[in-house]
């Protein structure tokens, strides 16, 4: 198994990705928590109201579900298994995180800084129409929402890779995939779901479960299924 011809059919998706959440990370690191925040909602209402509060579902269970469902019934075995793998490795981390870390949700953190220090009391958490924050009582830290995305965009990825596609449709794919992810992973921003390192760390997550299950998982293919004919270790794309 080739590890580096694997990894160079979504090498466009990785670079860049790479790339955007290390400024991303900088970014966090050096500005002021609430500021950001606030900076990065600073436009809402309206279209953007309703257009995230849509499109974050991409990043549930049903959604990643149903697309594995979709590659098993065009008999793309070895798709869906990687990506239900990933999945499975990617929520035991992101879960597990959450409940070690016990980090809380925007809303409840700016609550609580606005009790603790009077100088933030007049700060207001904007919410889209619709959404019950306060029903969100699990820990924020990190994105779950963001970690399924990663994995079924970034799966798609390694999927066009080991298909017949030419070069350039290829990185188109892998450039649209990766601004699929960003859209939910800015969601969950957007919605007051989460806050920026929260998601950041989730697609993390999602990336690097991807990116040891799709090979890992090629590795077993190969080793069980290639014996058998030639024929059938292919098919099972």
């Amino acid at each position: 198994m080739d590890l580096s011809y694997t990894f160079r059919k979504v090498s466009v998706f990785l670079f860049l990705y790479l790339t955007g959440i290390s400024l991303a990370g900088l970014g966090a690191a050096i500005t002021h928590k609430p500021s950001l925040h606030f900076a990065l909602r600073r436009f809402h209402g309206g279209t953007g109201d309703f257009f995230f509060g849509c499109y974050t579902h991409l990043g549930t269970i049903f959604v990643l579900i149903a697309a594995v469902l979709l590659f098993l019934s065009f008999r793309r075995w070895k798709t869906a298994a990687s990506i239900g793998t990933a999945f499975a490795l990617a929520s035991l981390v992101a879960q597990g995180l959450k409940h070690l870390l016990q980090l809380p949700r925007p809303w409840f953190y700016f609550e609580q800084l606005s009790k603790s220090m009077p100088a933030h009391a007049n700060l207001t958490l904007w919410v889209p129409e619709g959404v019950d924050l306060a029903s969100k009582t699990s820990p924020s830290f990190p994105s779950g929402h963001a970690a399924t995305a990663a994995v079924l965009f970034l799966g798609l990825t390694f999927f066009a890779g080991q298909n017949h596609i030419a070069p350039t449709l290829q990185r188109l794919i892998q450039i649209i995939c990766l601004g699929a992810l960003a859209l939910v992973a800015y969601s969950r921003v957007y919605l007051s779901f989460h806050f920026i390192e929260d998601v950041l760390v989730g697609s993390l997550i999602g990336v690097l479960a991807t990116c040891l299950t799709f090979p890992f998982v090629d590795y077993l293919w190969y080793q069980f299924s290639f014996p058998l004919g030639k024929d059938r270790f292919l098919n099972g794309v």
